[in-house]
């Protein structure tokens, strides 16, 4: 979702510097990221906000896995060591 949100933000930026130039033109400028949403929408297709979240999954899957996978062992490891500790 975050890439969403800057996507429209980065295409609100570009009307906003689009605007000052066509003003004439009638270009809405989106000031809000509803309304960029919106306008992404109507402009390019529902599919081009979920543009990118295959390679951004492909990215970010195993490093999350790993870290999960890290953080077992180490619970697990510690509660070793807590077992085998005397007090």
């Amino acid at each position: 979702m975050s890439r969403t949100l800057s996507l429209s933000r980065a295409r609100a930026l570009c009307l906003t510097h689009t605007h000052i130039h066509t003003q004439a033109h009638g270009h809405v400028v989106a000031d809000k990221t509803w309304l960029a949403l919106q306008s992404v929408v109507r402009s390019e297709g529902v599919g081009s906000l979920f543009a990118g979240i295959v390679p951004t999954y492909v990215k970010t899957i195993p490093t999350a896995m790993m870290g999960a996978t890290v953080c077992v062992s180490l619970v697990e490891y510690f509660k070793g060591c807590n077992k085998a500790r005397v007090l």
